[in-house]
């Protein structure tokens, strides 16, 4: 659970180098990826996501279709845990 409410706050805080990190952490990118290619993809749709209002106004269902454009390029993976969300 602090891992998610890491990521949050480096998400509110446009602190994007930290994402990658987070994303490993929180197991949607493999243990010893290099997440400096990863991190440019991640900044584009994150500040897509929380323009026009910061984080209110974020459309889940874009965000959603953007994530998965870039996990085809990149090693995402779903965590068990999280697949129960979805």
């Amino acid at each position: 659970k602090y891992g998610m409410i890491e990521a949050i706050a480096h998400l509110l805080n446009r602190d994007y180098t930290e994402i990658g990190q987070d994303f490993i952490n929180l197991d949607f990118i493999p243990k010893g990826t290099d997440t400096a290619p990863i991190v440019p993809a991640l900044t584009k749709v994150f500040d897509a996501a929380l323009a026009g209002g910061g984080a209110k106004s974020i459309n889940f269902q874009d965000l959603a279709a953007d994530l998965a454009e870039i996990t085809f390029e990149y090693p995402f993976r779903i965590p068990p845990y999280f697949a129960l969300v979805i």
